[in-house]
């Protein structure tokens, strides 16, 4: 997964930073990292970054005029590189990079409704991942870890979806939930390198439950504020200590405040930026550091750090840029997700 160290790899990502004239500190990353915008694909409009790994390299995906989105790779340099769709398809989209250069995501038709996960290669060579015998032939892969375990959900005849795992070697693993819970949608949407998963639990009318499962399948719902309904959360990343970082709806507001469960469940609210009312925790490393997103006092989101000892900063934006996200961070400091341009489209950002 993208958060193992490896030393020896920043340091090459860092001099091919250096050569293209982005500034990369030679020890750490600065205290309030550089926004730099990640390259464009031609005849793409906008673009996100979801995921990246130590070395730097960025995946996501780039939207065109008609709404049709492909996988994209930035490397280390910011260069926009289309992976593609499986043959036949339509649209694609990278959720996922490992430390071996192993990308996943999904492709699909968008005329027939068909949508698959798959995974890159570090080469770039797509593969059909499938679906679980008797599923749908719809799935989707979310996260990837150092051991090529791929987590993501498929779909039963029902439509309902769950939550799945692949392995290295390719076989399918679907987790059952608790009999008093054996209704609604399941999604894992990471996965950490002793195996553990996060993600969600839909159970009342399509409102969704933050929930982690063992390296063994074994599902545990996460706590929630009180004065929710128990439900209204969702988890988006683990790091290898066991710490997961999602949104939970507040007590009475219903507006989503990012969270922090630590490896005994414990629920932490990591707030707000100053004057806001919501935020949403999307990744975290190693260190324990977190990113996501948050509005201000103005109602403007923009991207978010919490250090390890809770504190909120706001990341720099785009000249002109009034909404932004991070959604990654690597444990070398290297942080991914989109912003506004000047000119209103959001597009792909790297923080370092």
């Amino acid at each position: 997964m993208r958060i193992i160290r490896r030393p020896r790899i920043i340091v090459v990502a860092a001099a091919a930073l250096l050569a293209t004239g982005v500034a990369v500190p030679a020890s750490a990353a600065p205290a309030t990292p550089v926004i730099h915008q990640l390259g464009a694909l031609p005849g793409y409009v906008s673009s996100v970054a979801t995921a990246v790994d130590n070395a730097g390299i960025a995946v996501g995906y780039a939207t065109n005029g008609d709404f049709s989105t492909t996988a994209v790779k930035w490397s280390v340099t910011g260069t926009a590189i289309d992976l593609g769709t499986l043959p036949g398809d339509t649209y694609s989209a990278a959720t996922g990079i490992n430390d071996r250069g192993e990308i996943v995501g999904y492709s699909g038709n968008s005329a027939i409704y068909n949508e698959h996960a798959v995974e890159w290669n570090a080469q770039g060579v797509i593969k059909d991942l499938g679906a679980s015998p008797g599923q749908l032939s719809i799935s989707d892969a979310y996260g990837i870890n150092d051991r090529g375990e791929v987590v993501g959900s498929d779909q039963t005849a029902s439509r309902t979806t769950t939550a799945t795992r692949w392995s290295a070697a390719g076989t399918i693993d679907n987790f059952g939930l608790p009999v008093v819970d054996s209704v609604g949608d399941t999604t894992v949407s990471a996965v950490n390198d002793r195996g553990q998963m996060a993600g969600l639990h839909t159970i009342v009318h399509g409102r969704p439950t933050p929930a982690r499962w063992s390296a063994g399948g074994t599902y545990q719902a996460l706590p929630l504020f009180p004065d929710t309904g128990g439900y209204d959360g969702q988890a988006n990343a683990i790091n290898n200590a066991g710490t997961v970082v999602g949104m939970v709806a507040t007590q009475g507001f219903h507006v989503p405040h990012a969270v922090s469960w630590d490896r005994n469940n414990t629920l932490t609210d990591l707030g707000t930026l100053p004057g806001g009312n919501s935020s949403a925790a999307n990744g975290i490393n190693d260190l324990g550091e977190v990113v996501g997103s948050s509005a201000d006092a103005t109602g403007f989101s923009h991207g978010t750090t919490w250090n390890r000892a809770g504190t909120i900063a706001a990341l720099l934006e785009l000249s002109g840029g009034t909404n932004g996200e991070a959604l990654a961070v690597s444990d070398t400091g290297f942080i991914v997700g989109d912003d506004t341009d000047a000119n209103g489209n959001q597009v792909a950002v790297l923080w370092y």
